[in-house]
């Protein structure tokens, strides 16, 4: 088993395992897949303290063990909690990195909720996993760890659920994804792919940091994972010329959370005033997605809640080329007093979280 560690200076973690075990026998069970693998785990730790050499070639080097883990229980530190290692045998066991069946797979550990920025960023992670592996290049060999293309490797999720975006998977390898019911009982895999948790995309600290960032101006991956999905529903990027005579203006509504107030009125003005561009508007949150698949020279407007501001959408607005305005939420309090000039209720105190804006 090979493991890559995207070192982290700064953010909530301090980096980003993606591993691929060779010679996986994983069987099915009700709840999430056995692995086994015919290896011992090296101890890193205690490697680097038998000499001033391995304490600098295993410095990045982390132990299985001390994998941290991100959002629901994910990523490869808890991945590996039910796995079996154990040394291989003197004969060679009959499933090994020798023997197997040669076909690869990515054990997919999905979050298991339906949030749509918790789903892409899953499938975005995953992708960017195979883009790494097909760019590493195994030491034994000199030759990449996948020299096949990306249609050879399936995709297995380790549980039944049934998610949003489910069908986007497709877009990781070409292949779609197969639930644990449809896995054979058990099987020796020539390669499974433990990728990088969905948490632990890089527009996660976008969204999580309340600094701002020097704007990205090197988009490839954005745009070649936008390319793909706006492919994979079969849908056609509008011309300039469409957007500037026929501009949209996109209004996202949550309706129970988090409430526009006299929205009917906003809607009247705003065509009214016809903007020039694309424009959506939507409080922060999941519903802001809609802002990597926005024409060129588009605005956005973020409505943020009245106690924090997290700059992540700007970040994704900012790096893709578009205006970015913010808007403030009151509380109900607040705004009763700001539109009805009604007084605050004796005794009332500014909430310190974000429920009920």
């Amino acid at each position: 088993m090979q493991c890559f560690i995207r070192d982290r200076l700064q953010g909530p973690w301090e980096s980003d395992p993606l591993c691929v075990a060779r010679g996986a026998l994983v069987s099915r069970s009700p709840f999430t897949p056995s692995v086994q693998l015919a290896c011992r785990l090296r101890n890193f730790s205690s490697e680097s303290q038998e000499s001033v050499e391995d304490a600098t070639k295993y410095e990045v080097a982390q132990d299985v063990d001390k994998m941290g883990s991100y959002f629901f229980g994910t990523g490869a530190g808890e991945e590996f909690k039910p796995w079996r290692f154990s040394n291989a045998a003197a004969v060679e066991p009959p499933c090994s990195a020798k023997s197997n069946n040669g076909q690869w797979i990515l054990l997919a550990d999905r979050e298991g909720n339906v949030n749509l920025w918790h789903k892409l960023m899953e499938i975005w992670q995953a992708t960017i996993s195979i883009e790494a592996i097909r760019l590493a290049r195994d030491p034994a060999t000199g030759k990449p760890y996948l020299t096949e293309e990306a249609s050879e490797v399936r995709v297995d999720f380790e549980d039944n659920h049934n998610e949003p975006l489910d069908d986007w998977w497709t877009l990781v390898t070409g292949n779609k994804p197969v639930r644990i019911a449809d896995l054979p009982e058990s099987d020796c895999y020539g390669n499974a792919i433990v990728p990088l948790a969905g948490s632990s995309s890089p527009f996660w600290t976008f969204l999580l940091e309340e600094r701002l960032h020097e704007v990205c101006h090197v988009r490839t991956l954005i745009d070649t994972f936008v390319r793909r999905i706006l492919a994979h529903v079969q849908v056609r990027p509008r011309l300039e010329t469409e957007i500037y005579d026929n501009p949209v203006v996109t209004i996202i509504d949550r309706k129970q959370t988090r409430k526009f107030h006299g929205l009917s009125h906003v809607v009247e003005v705003l065509q009214q005033r016809f903007p020039q561009d694309d424009v959506p508007v939507g409080h922060h949150g999941a519903g802001m997605t809609h802002v990597l698949f926005l024409p060129p020279d588009a605005a956005v407007v973020e409505i943020f809640p009245p106690v924090f501001g997290i700059l992540g959408f700007r970040h994704v607005a900012r790096n893709l080329g578009f205006a970015h305005f913010v808007g403030h939420c009151m509380f109900f309090e607040e705004w009763n007093a700001a539109v009805h000039n009604i007084s605050v209720p004796a005794g009332w105190i500014r909430p310190t979280t974000a429920a009920g804006w």
